[in-house]
């Protein structure tokens, strides 16, 4: 991970120790993130850093303040203007709105949970990981309290598709006309409650949230064991089992069907069931058998899972170009947290995994548009305007960076350097907030 360097003589542009008088405004009040984008949008707009009173309370005061230029100043923010109080507050503000939103939905609910809501909970709980503030747990148990009183269950909502009341979430995403259950969204939005479950388990100073982490387990369970008869051989001449996606039945893609196997990895290990365990390696047999080799040392797959790619195949050119890259962010944390905790995935593989992203797929002139380096042109912000907000999910594969060092350090120049791609630095989306949260300090 890069190393954070933390400037001297830290006073703010009042002359007063940062932590009281001005920077203590700055960072309190419950607004700390709106004053830390404030001063990133007046970079951005050319002020410079000089000019503005905050930039000091996040990004200390360099010797050579009043020669730094507005890009300068940006840069410098995005790569050490951390602060605990400036993530507490985003995530706040980020959980509020997506209980606000679900609730204004309706039975018009699209992701939000799943998405936006998991990204803030994942970026919580790394925070509580990386400094031991257990302040970040209680924001997202709060958070998920109220998650789970958005449940079909709770609100009686019935699936149009099963015809029945689940236990879970369901969703108006693929038929706007019907509610609807995926097993996509329901495997995503207990995750984090799973990885908060696990670290209770693994953590005896966090004994008080143990009957909250039991509570979060057996509703997991409960939620995703609802869809164990739609996990069924799909191809029988390979073998492999799978999920179709409602309600048309096409195969699930690959990426979406990781984020469920991301919680069974958890659930595997919390309640020692065996099926979850032979759920994850049925993942990774089919994904290691859609693995292509690619020129300097690099790996390329599928959107699909292997077994739909034959050449009668319609998904078959999916294999050709590749898997795109915003969706390939989703695909590789479940492997290498199943390399992590044992299962039989290469070694080499999440080394050449880690390679691919860094030394292939991610530059500060040039993002390529799939995982495939060799039949992929580069991401514009002009052509996919659509995609680029995708982009942020480029946070996701920052625990890569224990496998190739450098890869935190290529993520961080490329927010620093492209605010065309990344707008709003690492609070500019749910997403990125998991960047801010994975350079928090211990000490800071």
């Amino acid at each position: 991970m890069a190393l954070l360097v933390v400037l001297a003589p830290q006073a703010s542009a009042m002359g007063k120790p940062l932590g009281t008088g001005f920077c203590a405004d700055a960072l309190g009040g419950g607004r700390a993130d709106q004053a830390w984008s404030a001063t990133l949008r007046s970079l951005h707009q050319g002020r410079r850093p000089a000019t503005i009173p905050e930039f000091p309370c996040f990004a200390g005061r360099p010797p050579n303040l009043a020669e730094l230029s507005p890009q300068q100043g940006y840069q410098l923010l995005i790569h050490q203007g951390f602060s605990r109080e400036v993530l507490r507050d985003a995530l706040a503000r980020g959980f509020n709105a997506v209980i606000r939103n679900d609730q204004q939905l309706g039975l018009k609910r699209y992701q939000n949970l799943a998405w936006g809501g998991v990204y803030l909970s994942e970026a919580a709980l790394l925070a509580y990981q990386r400094t031991g503030d257990q302040r970040f747990l209680e924001l997202f148990e709060a958070y998920f309290d109220r998650v789970l009183e958005r449940r079909d269950v709770v609100l009686g909502r019935r699936d149009d598709f099963r015809g029945a009341v689940r236990q879970g979430w369901g969703s108006s995403k693929v038929d706007g006309n019907r509610w609807i259950n995926l097993v996509t969204h329901n495997g995503r939005i207990v995750y984090p409650a799973t990885q908060f479950a696990l670290l209770v388990q693994q953590t005896p100073a966090l004994e008080r949230f143990r009957a909250k982490a039991d509570h979060y387990t057996a509703i997991s369970v409960a939620v995703l064991d609802e869809f164990d008869p739609e996990w069924q051989l799909l191809n029988t001449a390979t073998g492999d089992a799978w999920f179709a996606r409602p309600p048309l039945g096409e195969p699930e893609a690959s990426n979406r069907i990781h984020l469920v196997g991301r919680s069974w990895l958890n659930l595997a290990k919390l309640t020692g069931d065996s099926k979850y365990k032979q759920r994850v390696e049925a993942l990774i047999t089919t994904f290691l058998k859609g693995v292509r080799d690619q020129p300097e040392d690099a790996v390329s797959w599928s959107y699909y899972p292997a077994f739909t790619l034959d050449k009668t195949s319609p998904y078959f050119i999916e294999q050709e170009q590749g898997e795109p890259v915003w969706k390939a962010t989703l695909t590789v944390p479940f492997l290498l947290e199943a390399y992590q905790q044992g299962y039989a995935v290469p070694q080499d593989l999440i080394r050449r995994i880690a390679t691919t992203w860094n030394s292939s797929i991610l530059n500060t002139n040039c993002i390529r548009y799939t995982i495939n380096p060799n039949n992929s042109r580069c991401l514009l912000p002009d052509r996919d305007r659509d995609k680029i907000g995708m982009l942020q999910t480029l946070m996701s594969i920052l625990p890569y960076s224990t496998i190739e060092p450098g890869l935190a350090d290529t993520l961080q120049n490329l927010v620093a350097s492209r605010p065309d791609l990344f707008p709003g630095g690492w609070l500019g989306s749910a997403a990125g907030m998991i960047g801010y949260a994975y350079f928090l300090q211990p000490d800071h």
